[in-house]
């Protein structure tokens, strides 16, 4: 991989990776004001990276996808990203894909907006089953006061 990137760097004599780090708000206000789904947003960035794509692939030997900008718009923006990797892939770049956590202001931002209660495209898809209901095979690692509470009760 690094001698594959060395290369392309010296073949563009340019040692750039650009960051597709494509939240919606980038986007020209002409492509916002059509959508109005997850659906419609993920395809809308898909379409803005395709064309970034388009006119940097002959300058930069590499890009650097952001998960988390893709993350908050549910199972579309997933393929968004995906369909980002291959995008750049198959016009040669170097591909990084970006998936840590506990990273700078802008990206935690943009985790904390996949689950946040009653707003997230992921709040209809994810259930929280109060600790009461858990089946009796559930045993957390370490007593905590809810363990010690259900042992009691038998």
């Amino acid at each position: 991989m690094t001698d594959t990137l060395i290369e392309k760097i010296h073949s563009v004599s340019n040692p750039t990776a650009v960051g597709l780090d494509t939240s919606f708000d980038y986007l020209p206000e002409e492509t916002k004001k059509h959508c109005s789904t997850l659906y419609d947003a993920a395809r809308a960035i898909t379409e803005f990276n395709a064309e970034l794509i388009e006119r940097l692939y002959k300058l930069v030997p590499a890009v650097k996808v952001q998960a988390a900008y893709y993350e908050s718009y549910g199972v579309d923006g997933m393929k968004a990203f995906a369909d980002t990797l291959k995008l750049a892939r198959d016009k040669g770049l170097i591909v990084i894909a970006d998936v840590k956590r506990n990273d700078i202001g802008s990206t935690a931002a943009a985790y904390a907006r996949t689950f946040p209660p009653e707003t997230s495209p992921m709040s209809r898809s994810s259930t929280c089953i109060p600790s009461e209901t858990r089946r009796a095979w559930w045993r957390p690692r370490a007593r905590t006061s809810w363990t010690r509470w259900r042992w009691a009760r038998g």
